[in-house]
Order: structure tokens, then sequence, then C-alpha cells
């Protein structure tokens, strides 16, 4: 009885705290100026054709520091960083990726932050909505995207080296474009 008891106690907690993850990463995807921020920054031409790149297997660091040097991403950089700082969320890590799995924008509260932005995740659960990840680098089928606030599948992160679980959110456009 309890074992049962503490059992019950602490999957009660465990729920109450992703629930309260699941609210945060509904809550920026709500924001309207997040969202403006990004869809601003991969309509920008320049930025645009360095994400389309990113995307190819093939891209090499060039092109990933150059997305990480320009100037059109400061801003959603920024916005991402400020969301860490906001310690009543008490999160590892936030970031956003583009509608093909191209990392945009990210803070992982350490050195490596930038470590991770241009490259493609859209093989990660966090992105394609599965149960599992796909081989790195490999390309979900056609419009396999989250559609709803999704739970990853534990992943061991790039950026440091952890095993972690990502909170993801699909963010659309006005027009209904994911």
């Amino acid at each position: 009885e309890s074992n049962a008891f503490a059992a019950q106690l602490a999957s009660g907690m465990v729920a109450r705290e992703l629930d309260r993850h699941y609210r945060a990463v509904e809550a920026v995807v709500a924001d309207e100026d997040f969202c403006a921020q990004l869809i601003s920054l991969i309509d920008h031409p320049e930025f645009s054709l360095l994400l389309s790149q990113a995307a190819e297997t093939s891209a090499d660091e060039s092109v990933r520091q150059k997305i990480r040097e320009h100037v059109a991403r400061q801003s959603l950089q920024k916005s991402v960083e400020q969301l860490l700082d906001d310690r009543n969320r008490r999160v590892a890590s936030w970031f956003v990726t583009d509608a093909n799995g191209v990392q945009v924008a990210a803070d992982f509260g350490s050195e490596q932050s930038n470590n991770t932005v241009g490259r493609y995740y859209g093989y990660r659960t966090y992105f394609h909505g599965g149960l599992v990840d796909l081989a790195p680098g490999e390309r979900p089928a056609d419009g396999a995207h989250v559609k709803t606030t999704h739970l990853s599948a534990v992943i061991l992160s790039t950026a440091t080296n952890t095993l972690k679980v990502a909170i993801s959110a699909p963010i659309y456009r006005s027009s209904g474009t994911f």
C-alpha cells in the first residue's frame, strides 16, 4: 500500500509538471509577436535561401554559420533566450525550427546554444510527431509534422549530450500553412 501511494503521488506530480510545460509551449505558440518574428524571419529572402540550403543533407558548416550570424535572426534568437531566462518556466532549453525541420533559434543555457542552429532536425519525433526518431538526416513523409502539442520520444541532445524529451507544438500562418 505504501508503494502504491508513493507511485500515485509521484505520477500525479509528473503529470502536473508535464501539463505546466505543455501550457508554456502553447503560450509561446499563441504569442502573436513571437510567431510574427518567426514568420518574418523565414520569409526574409536571403535567410529563406540559406534555410533551403541547410535543409539539404549535404549542407556544410559554412551555410549553418551564415544562418547563425544572419542579422535577421537576432531578434528571434533574443526572444528564445528570454524564454529560457523566465525562471517560472523551469526548462532545460527552448528551440525553434522552420517548416522543413531546420533549427533557426535555440538556447540551451550554455555556450552550445548556437551549435545546433542551422542544423536539420526533421528526423526527430518532436518535429514529425511519430513514435521514434528517423535516421539522422532522413526526411519524414510529405506533410508529416506535429499537428498538436506533442511529447517526443527520449532523445540524446546534440547540443548537450544529455537525454531529454521535448514538448513541441506546430505554428501555422493565418492561411493555415505549417
